[in-house]
């Protein structure tokens, strides 16, 4: 295999990833913005208990208004952390804070992703991404390093959505080779 990005991670990486997500968790909460995990977070909180190795992201979400509103404390929070910004986007639609530390940007981005509802379709839309509101609509929790952390839920039926055979690992990075068409369209 030779893709760079899917990469199995040192036990070094890995546990700066830990420490970096378990300071972006607190940071979040230390401010009381309402957040969630994410996609290959929740896969691997679900499926690995830990995160998966060759994964090259840790996906955070928060809601429209409360990522707008919120954007610049976020953005100095992190930076206050010695966290770099990586990519940035200030908008409803795709909005996002893409961060990195440690051991740069190839080795785990820090995504904070705003999610928007579209109430005529009844779900939460980012870039070309589909998540229906009945994920959302009742509060999920998924513990990882100790934390109870909130994710899209039932987190089994999100997963199936999302990955299809979430079960069976699948190392690539073509998008279109490991998420469900419904979910990435």
């Amino acid at each position: 295999m030779n893709d760079d990005k899917i990469r199995i991670r040192s036990k070094e990486e890995l546990d700066s990833r830990k420490k970096c997500f378990l300071e972006i968790v607190d940071i979040l909460e230390e401010n009381k913005i309402n957040f969630f995990i994410q996609a290959g977070t929740v896969l691997g909180a679900k499926r690995e208990n830990n995160f998966i190795k060759w994964d090259w992201d840790v996906e955070f979400g928060i809601f429209e208004e409360e990522f707008i509103n919120n954007y610049e404390l976020i953005k100095s929070e992190m930076l206050k952390k010695n966290f770099k910004i990586f990519h940035e986007i200030k908008s409803r639609n795709d909005g996002k804070i893409d961060v990195w530390k440690d051991f740069g940007a190839k080795t785990t981005l820090y995504e904070i992703l705003c999610w928007s509802y579209d109430s005529k379709q009844d779900r939460f839309f980012r870039w070309n991404i589909n998540i229906p509101a009945k994920f959302f609509k009742e509060k999920n929790t998924i513990k990882f390093f100790g934390k109870n952390l909130h994710c899209p839920g039932p987190v089994e039926e999100y997963l199936t959505y999302q990955y299809g055979d979430w079960q069976t690992p699948k190392r690539v990075s073509n998008k279109k080779d490991y998420l469900t068409s419904k979910f990435y369209n």
